[in-house]
């Protein structure tokens, strides 16, 4: 996905974490054995314990439906990406579903401590209250933030004149090949590469646009065999395409078999796979 460039969006994932950690304080206090003090790091065998609050919050404590939801949980891999990167930012499934992880009601109890005498341990009424403050806080800043955002994308003029400037028409390219455009009021552009006699469309990895409108990334054009050599393959831009991979492992494994819908695309580039024959 994008990496955020606006201070808004850095102000609501930084709050976003901050409420994600406070959830799984719930469940840590509620079950220290299944949900122990996580290490925010980046080592996606730590998140585990998290993923699995996740799955408990939504289909055990709010009973949702596995196979009839919109729910997203976040992989561990992306739950490093999320707490280690600071400029990450998930797709609009994943981050609704970490919001509402962070921000619902689940009903859960947790239990009233001992003491070694009996005693209830009066400090659980303290944290609780603690919980619902930080929680009221944090569903204000995100509605503030939310609100600034939507005004700016609302005032932010349609992106216009894609255009990709290299390769060239039936130019000869390599298997990793580069590439380049420019546009106009725009953040991300992605690239589609298709083999002309094929409906299978592949997504190539996001390029971020500079700020003077240009914008310049790297694709893969065919297989790593020979066998691609001499094919004609067709290129082609968007912005802000719909369905498109949310993160690394869905754009690895994904193949559409028809170019996307998107705000704004390119005219088709062919390019052919060399190399060029002598």
């Amino acid at each position: 996905m994008e990496k955020a460039d606006n201070p808004a969006i850095d102000v609501e994932m930084r709050t976003l974490r901050e409420g994600i950690k406070n959830k799984y304080g719930d469940y840590h206090r509620q079950d220290e054995k299944r949900f122990p003090n996580l290490e925010y790091n980046t080592n996606r065998v730590n998140y585990e314990p998290l993923r699995a609050s996740f799955e408990e919050e939504f289909y055990v404590v709010r009973k949702l439906d596995r196979a009839k939801n919109t729910i997203h949980i976040p992989s561990t891999k992306t739950f490093a990406a999320i707490f280690c990167d600071e400029h990450y930012v998930p797709g609009k499934k994943i981050l609704n579903t970490c919001r509402s992880y962070a921000e619902g009601a689940s009903q859960i109890v947790v239990e009233e401590g001992t003491s070694a005498t009996g005693q209830v341990n009066t400090t659980t009424a303290s944290k609780k209250t603690g919980s619902i403050i930080r929680i009221a806080v944090i569903i204000l800043l995100v509605g503030l933030v939310s609100y600034l955002v939507i005004n700016q994308l609302y005032s932010t003029p349609p992106a216009s004149g894609l255009v990709i400037r290299r390769p060239q028409k039936k130019q000869f390219v390599t298997r990793k090949s580069f590439i380049e455009g420019s546009v106009l009021n725009a953040n991300t552009v992605w690239v589609v590469v298709k083999p002309q006699k094929k409906d299978e469309y592949y997504f190539q990895a996001p390029i971020k646009v500079k700020s003077d409108g240009t914008w310049m990334g790297e694709i893969y054009v065919g297989s790593a065999s020979k066998g691609s050599d001499g094919l004609v393959f067709e290129v082609r831009a968007f912005v802000r395409p719909v369905g498109a991979p949310e993160s690394m492992e869905v754009l690895e494994s994904t193949v559409p078999t028809s170019w996307p819908e998107a705000e704004l695309s390119s005219t088709i580039v062919e390019v052919v796979r060399g190399p060029k024959k002598k």
